[in-house]
């Protein structure tokens, strides 16, 4: 978790919570969709390279969203929802290890080709790319 929140950081996000074992992060301005996926590579790159017990799948969305405190005064957390949030979480379970999963529109020519995915809770599909940084193959 550490290695995640520090390459957030560095890009420029910001950790909104962690989730069992998963990290929201948002990332502000018109910029900030690259950040993440910035981040997002920093982190699978380090994973690879280093002697983890284990790899993660990470999905990155753009789009609005509602911040602020949410929910009843004795159980208030300042916290980020919306569609956004949704598909973002929607990506990540789609990514497989060592995997990076965006909406088309953030993939660069690294990531492969279009896809287009039906998730829970969306009527329409998404068009997605994916990018695979696997460790070197062990000889």
């Amino acid at each position: 978790m550490t290695l995640q929140v520090d390459a957030i950081k560095k890009h420029g996000g910001d950790v909104d919570k962690m989730i069992g074992d998963a990290v929201l992060a948002r990332f502000d301005g018109n910029d900030g969709g690259h950040r993440a996926v910035a981040a997002a590579r920093e982190i699978q790159l380090e994973i690879a390279a280093g002697d983890y017990p284990r790899a993660l799948g990470i999905g990155v969305h753009t789009g609005d969203v509602i911040s602020g405190a949410i929910g009843p005064e004795d159980r208030r957390d300042f916290t980020v929802i919306g569609d956004a949030v949704n598909i973002s979480a929607r990506l990540c379970s789609l990514a497989a290890k060592h995997e990076i999963v965006v909406d088309a529109a953030l993939g660069d020519p690294d990531f492969g080709p279009l896809e287009t995915v039906k998730v829970k809770g969306r009527m329409q599909s998404v068009s997605i790319r994916r990018l695979c940084i696997a460790p070197p193959a062990l000889t």
